[in-house]
């Protein structure tokens, strides 16, 4: 029975990747036992699951119908067998792949997974912190945090929390020049421009009011850290999410500028996975764990 439903565990893993080897990888199985298992459960269920080639391996007639069959069968398995308080650092291992915006993964995603590491350490992870974006399934990814808008449909969204922009400055710059108490003399002070982002809307966190300002400076970068680096320096006023810079603003380093005031920004944290994807356990494991501890880090 347990070997069946491996199997058919193989068989979901080999659907989405697309290639043996790296369902195999997945699952801490050999190319070769992998294809051998997969062979035993087409003979089995007496039907051929997948067209092969030379290049790629895709799903027959016959295997679409099978796997939503299967990715049902495997969750009421997962639902009804292995609760979460059942789970021992023994019996979860196998492999993940996780994606993150890099900043966000350094300080956040870094820290959790080192905590559910050391609770299963027969789990692997691959983690892969890059701020393009990119297709989840091409790239056989199981779990993404996004800080970008999802305008797709083909995914599951565990919302985090939301993407809080305020603007900061130094404390040498707001020694040197002062802090503004409104918009009007926010338009007259230095602004470190993020790319093309000049057009600045703020929203009244007490009216929800909002003013749209063109920000001018004479200093701009493609890069985030960039201009944070560049207010720590005294440069000027920038925009950063308030969990990027949250230590700096303990420290003293940053100066909430206009508190009273968000950046319109309609972008949440969010963690997605594609719908057409069973969630292994380990996967349903890290996935709650990631949304337990990321919610209570993320400054409100």
């Amino acid at each position: 029975m347990l070997e069946n439903i491996s199997d058919l565990r193989l068989f979901i893993e080999v659907a989405r990747h697309r290639q043996i080897s790296s369902a195999g990888k997945a699952l801490d199985m050999s190319p070769a036992v992998a294809s051998k298992r997969l062979q035993r459960l087409e003979t089995s269920l007496g039907q051929r699951l997948f067209n092969r080639t030379t290049r790629q391996i895709s799903l027959t007639e016959d295997g679409r119908r099978v796997y939503e069959q299967v990715i049902s069968i495997l969750e009421e398995i997962d639902d009804l067998g292995i609760q979460a308080e059942t789970v021992s650092a023994e019996t979860l291992k196998g492999r993940i792949r996780l994606t993150s915006p890099t900043s966000f993964g350094l300080k956040y995603v870094v820290p959790c997974l080192a905590e559910f590491l050391h609770a299963y350490p027969l789990v692997k992870i691959d983690l892969i912190l890059d701020d393009m974006r990119f297709d989840l399934l091409q790239k056989s990814i199981d779990l993404a945090i996004t800080i970008v808008p999802l305008h797709a449909s083909n995914f599951i969204v565990r919302k985090l929390a939301a993407n809080k922009k305020i603007l900061v400055a130094g404390k040498t710059y707001v020694q040197q020049y002062g802090q503004p108490d409104t918009i009007e003399q926010l338009e007259k002070h230095d602004a470190l421009i993020l790319g093309n982002y000049r057009r600045w809307t703020l929203v009244n966190i007490h009216t929800r009011r909002q003013t749209t300002i063109l920000m001018r400076g004479n200093f701009r970068s493609n890069s985030g850290e960039a201009t944070v680096a560049a207010a720590k320096a005294g440069l000027g006023i920038c925009i950063k999410s308030l969990w990027d810079v949250a230590d700096d603003l303990k420290t003293g380093d940053l100066v909430h500028i206009l508190p009273d005031y968000l950046l319109f920004d309609d972008v949440d944290i969010n963690i997605v996975f594609p719908t057409n994807k069973h969630l292994p356990l380990r996967n349903r494991m890290l996935l709650e764990f990631l949304v337990r501890e990321l919610s209570d880090l993320i400054p409100a």
